[in-house]
């Protein structure tokens, strides 16, 4: 499956907002994280549910996952606001692999 990923400079969440002190994460940021730290129980399940080989029970999950794609787009954005060639990189790098996650 094709996978497009956009990635246009200086367009992250945050980027035209005032960065906190390095290493203090921004409350968007923290709020975003938390929402992403809920996937967890959903991928636990999922896990076991492919060591089980419970193939009827694995079949919703995709859509579940699909759920999560505006957090993790919003976390990265977030996460890496800045226009300088690493944050660019992992923004791209970490959309691509939201895309897949979403295809």
């Amino acid at each position: 499956a094709a996978v497009a990923v956009v990635v246009v400079p200086g367009t992250g969440a945050a980027a035209n907002a005032a960065a906190p002190p390095p290493g203090v994460p921004n409350q968007s940021v923290k709020k975003v994280g938390e929402r992403v730290k809920k996937m967890s129980p959903l991928l636990d399940d999922l896990q076991r549910d492919l060591f089980e080989e419970e193939w009827e029970f694995v079949r919703e999950y995709p859509k579940q996952l699909r759920s999560f794609v505006p957090a993790f787009t919003r976390y990265t954005d977030a996460a890496f606001p800045s226009d300088t060639a690493v944050d660019e990189s992992t923004r791209f790098a970490l959309r691509y692999e939201v895309g897949r996650l979403s295809a």
